[in-house]
């Protein structure tokens, strides 16, 4: 909320500077200007010695990457402590919304189930909304992250599949 209300500001500071009357000059234009001389040639400064890499932790690693909300708690990670959380690879595709398939591929990551477990779990009524950093969201239910009750396509033709491996 604040990086609008900054940009709202910035943008008003600019409107209303870029929007004042040109001043207006009575005074002669100036002579023409004269040859000046060439100036002289300036020095070029030797190298300096590159700095040896250290094996500090990248800053990415040590900023918040991710904010997990619960309905009592809220716990925010780096992506170092991300890293250290336990993992899971299976396979996933989706269809778009227009009906564009992407073919199933190989995913690794945290489970949601984990990442609720850290904020107090997750009850049988309650779901997970995923919201991206451009406004994107999604939501999964309880059966769709206990259970892996979700939607099957025919990565061929589409068509929603009555069976589907888990």
């Amino acid at each position: 909320m604040r990086s609008k209300l900054l940009f709202v500001l910035i943008f008003l500071a600019f409107a209303f500077t870029a929007c004042q009357p040109a001043a207006v000059t009575t005074e002669a234009p100036p002579a023409p200007a004269t040859e000046a001389p060439a100036p002289e040639p300036t020095a070029v400064p030797e190298p300096t010695a590159v700095p040896e890499p250290t094996e500090e932790p990248i800053a990415e690693d040590t900023s918040p990457v991710l904010e997990v909300i619960g309905p009592e708690q809220t716990v925010i990670l780096t992506m170092a402590e991300l890293k250290e959380l336990p993992s899971m690879t299976g396979m996933a595709g989706i269809k778009s919304s227009t009906g564009k398939i992407t073919l199933p591929q190989k995913f690794t990551g945290i489970s949601l189930y984990d990442l609720a477990a850290l904020v107090g779990g997750l009850g049988e009524d309650m779901g997970i909304n995923i919201i991206a950093e451009d406004g994107y969201s999604i939501s999964y239910s309880y059966d769709q992250i206990m259970n892996g009750s979700y939607v099957a396509y025919n990565p061929v033709s589409g068509d929603e599949m009555k069976t589907h491996d888990p």
